[in-house]
């Protein structure tokens, strides 16, 4: 992946307004695969790295980057990976269970809040899939997620998702 980042108005975390601009170019990698294991179970697995690619990882839980005192881009590499197990129980019924890690390395240097500032997240999912009729599913998920900030405070989610499902 690659994406251009402009910044032409900036204003640091004093207030101050910036006249100068700066771009720079962002790029990001990722490697996946999935290995058929038994009869019709897969293993899943995924690993990226990138410079800039913040928002792209984890529903938007980093930033690309920030802007230094002189008004230059400055991009942080963020990281992460996956790993998925999918089992069927019968044709009609699966499960997943998988776990999720990303992070970053904030440009710690420039940034103010760091309450508010994400360093890591991770998630680990449970479901069951039935599909009764052609076209069809009904499941259930259980998800838990933590995020830790740059001051190490920890936040925790617990979901439980149910999900009916036909298809046109």
């Amino acid at each position: 992946m690659g994406r251009y980042i402009v910044q032409d108005q900036a204003q640091l975390s004093n207030g101050t307004e910036l006249s100068t601009s700066d771009s720079a170019i962002g790029w990001g990698a990722n490697f996946s695969a999935k290995i058929n294991v038994f009869v019709h179970d897969d293993i899943r697995f995924a690993a990226h790295y990138g410079l800039g690619i913040g928002r792209y990882l984890s529903y938007n839980a980093y930033a690309a980057g920030s802007i230094d005192p002189t008004g230059t881009i400055k991009l942080q590499p963020s990281f992460g990976g996956h790993l998925g197990y999918r089992h069927w129980w019968s044709k009609k019924l699966r499960s997943n269970l998988s776990f999720s890690y990303s992070g970053t390395k904030n440009n710690l240097e420039y940034i103010t809040q760091l309450d508010k500032v994400n360093k890591d997240v991770h998630s680990s999912q449970i479901n069951l899939i039935w599909a009764p009729l052609p076209h069809s599913l009904v499941g259930i998920e259980y998800a838990n997620a933590s995020r830790k900030v740059e001051t190490q405070q920890v936040g925790n989610i617990d979901i439980i998702t149910l999900t009916c499902r036909y298809d046109f």
